[in-house]
C-alpha cells in the first residue's frame, strides 16, 4: 500500500477517487449517454489502480460477504428459472459498491465530503444552466429519442424532456439521468452536506435552488425536512440577535419551498400530473401483493419474472389503464428490494439505511434515503450500496480515520471535518 502511494501523488489519488465516485453516481441514476458496463469497468479499474488487487477490502468486511452469499443462495434456489444475466448484473453492482467502500475505507473521515462537493456543485449549476438555456437559447438543444421519450440535450450535459402534461412551464432538468426524480436525490444529499457538515451558505442556496427547479414532490418534501431540522438546530445554538434575524428571515426562505411543494403535491394528486400519483400507488400495492405471495425468498432479480407476477397480482383498484401497467417494473426501491430477495434477506439492507457511517446524523440521513427510495428503485446501485455496506463493517473499525479529535464529535460518531488538505 505504501509503495502505491509513492507511485500516485495525493492530487492524482484525489482526482481518481472523484472520477470513481462520479462514475458510480452515473451508474446509480440511470445514465443516459454512457452504458453501465463501461462505467462499471471504469469504476473497478480506478479502484484497482488506487488500492491494488485487493480493492482495499478488509477482513472485517466479512459480514458483507456473508450477506451477499446469502443473497446469492436465495436468488439462485428461490427462483424456478434463474436469469444468470440478471444475477450477474446485480452482483456487478454489489462488487462496485464494495470496491467503492474499499476505496474510502482508509481515507480521512471527511474525504468523501470533499470529493462529492465539487461534483454536486457542478450539478447544481447544471440545473440552473439547463433552465436558463431552455428559456433563452432553446435552439441549442437537439432532440434525441430514448426509449420512446424525446430528450432535448446540449452535448448530454444540459438535458431535459417534456411530457404533454408538463408542456408550457419551466423545463425540469434531467442532468445525466433519466428523470428529475433521480436528480433530486443527489441535490438533497448536497443540501444535507451543506447544512450539517460544510455549512457553506452558497452551497445551501445552490442546493435549494436546484431542488426547487427540479420540481420533484418527493425532493421538495425532503428539502423541507432537512431545512426545518437544520434551522431548528442552528436556532438552538444562535445568539439572541441571531435568533431574531433567523425568526424574521426563515419565513421568507421557507415560503418558496412550501408554496412550490404544495402546488406540486396538488398537481400530482388531483391535477394534471395525477398519473404520477396513480403509478406510485399501483407500484406500492402491487409490490406488496408480490411480497405477500413470495415472502421468504422473493422472485429474484429477473425483471421479467417480477412483471409476470405483477400482471398476475396487480393492484385491482388502480386508475391506470392496462397499457400503463402491463410491462411496468416497480418504481419503489424498498418494495423492489423485498420483492426480489424476500423479507429475511432484506432486513440487513433496511437496517443499514439508518446505520451508514459516511455522513453524520445517520437517522436523519436514513429518513432522507427512505423517502427518496419510495419513488426511485436505486437502492441496490453502487453509490448507495457503498453507503449501506459501510453499516455492515465490524464495530471495531470506523469507516475512516478521525479528521479531528474526539471532543468535537457530533452525535452518531461523526467528527467535524477538518479543513481541506492541500493537494
Amino acid at each position: 500500500m505504501a509503495a502505491r502511494h509513492h507511485i500516485l501523488s495525493p492530487a492524482a489519488l484525489q482526482a481518481l477517487r472523484r472520477l470513481a465516485i462520479f462514475f458510480a453516481i452515473l451508474m446509480s441514476g440511470g445514465n443516459l449517454a454512457v452504458p453501465r458496463i463501461p462505467l462499471l469497468i471504469l469504476v473497478l479499474g480506478i479502484c484497482f489502480l488506487c488500492r491494488g488487487p485487493t480493492f482495499g477490502l478488509k477482513r472485517d468486511m466479512w459480514a458483507i460477504g456473508l450477506l451477499l452469499f446469502g443473497v446469492l443462495i436465495v436468488a439462485t434456489f428461490g427462483s424456478p428459472d434463474v436469469d444468470l444475466m440478471a444475477l450477474a448484473t446485480r452482483y456487478a453492482n454489489f462488487l462496485a459498491g464494495a470496491a467503492l467502500l474499499g476505496l474510502y475505507l482508509s481515507e480521512p473521515r471527511d474525504t468523501i465530503i470533499e470529493d462529492l462537493r465539487p461534483i454536486f456543485q457542478f450539478m447544481g449549476l447544471q440545473i440552473i444552466g439547463t433552465v436558463l438555456l431552455a428559456l433563452w437559447m432553446p435552439h441549442l438543444f437537439r432532440a434525441v429519442l430514448v426509449d420512446e421519450a424525446v430528450y432535448q440535450t446540449v452535448f448530454w450535459v444540459f438535458t431535459y424532456h417534456v411530457t404533454i402534461a408538463e408542456a408550457g412551464g419551466l423545463v425540469r432538468p434531467d442532468g445525466f439521468f433519466w428523470e428529475p426524480g433521480v436528480f433530486q436525490i443527489y441535490m438533497n444529499i448536497f443540501l444535507f452536506m451543506s447544512l450539517f457538515v460544510t455549512r457553506r451558505r452558497l452551497d445551501i442556496a445552490l442546493a435549494i435552488i436546484g431542488v426547487l427547479l427540479l420540481q420533484s414532490t418527493t425532493g421538495l418534501l425532503i428539502a423541507l425536512m432537512l431545512f426545518g431540522i437544520g434551522f431548528a438546530q442552528g436556532f438552538h445554538r444562535a445568539s439572541p440577535g441571531e435568533k431574531l434575524a433567523a425568526a424574521l428571515l426563515a419565513p421568507l426562505l421557507a415560503a418558496p419551498l412550501l408554496f412550490i411543494a404544495a402546488e406540486n403535491f396538488t398537481a400530482k394528486t388531483t391535477g394534471a400530473f395525477r398519473g404520477s400519483s396513480w403509478a406510485r400507488t399501483y407500484d406500492f400495492y402491487t409490490g406488496v401483493n408480490v411480497i405477500l405471495a413470495h415472502p421468504l425468498v422473493g422472485v429474484g432479480f429477473d425483471d421479467e419474472r417480477y412483471k409476470r407476477e405483477a400482471a398476475r397480482l396487480g393492484y385491482a383498484d388502480t386508475r391506470l389503464d392496462y397499457s400503463s401497467t402491463a410491462e411496468r417494473s416497480s418504481s419503489n426501491g424498498l418494495i423492489a428490494l423485498i420483492a426480489s430477495i424476500g423479507i429475511p434477506m432484506s432486513l440487513p439492507f433496511l437496517v443499514a439505511i439508518f446505520r451508514q457511517r459516511f455522513f453524520p446524523k445517520p437517522l436523519l440521513f436514513g429518513m432522507m434515503l427512505v423517502l427518496a427510495f419510495t419513488g426511485e428503485a436505486l437502492m441496490l446501485t453502487p453509490f448507495f450500496l457503498m453507503l449501506l455496506f459501510s453499516a455492515m463493517l465490524s464495530r471495531k473499525r470506523v469507516v475512516t480515520t478521525r479528521a479531528v479529535r474526539a471532543p468535537h464529535e457530533e452525535p452518531g460518531g461523526y467528527a467535524e471535518p477538518a479543513p481541506a488538505r492541500p493537494s
